[in-house]
């Protein structure tokens, strides 16, 4: 599950355990709970790898074409 938000942001723990930052996690409870996966994902059931918060203003070295952004170097 990702989601993708203007500014930077990290999950807190401290946030986390006292029910303030809920947003992502309460998306992945939605997708995980989904009585039909088949129907919409294509897949029996759904396994959750993880819940990620990517910054849509990030700072990403440029590279001079895909490939080069693409390899380990």
């Amino acid at each position: 599950m990702v989601d993708y938000k203007s500014g930077q942001r990290r999950l807190d723990p401290v946030l986390l355990a006292n029910g303030l930052q809920l947003q992502l996690l309460t998306y992945l409870t939605v997708v995980r709970r989904w009585r039909n996966p088949l129907e919409i994902f294509g897949a029996r059931s759904l396994t959750p790898a993880g819940v990620f918060y990517v910054s849509l203003r990030g700072q990403y070295p440029s590279e001079p074409d895909r490939r080069a952004a693409l390899s380990d170097n």
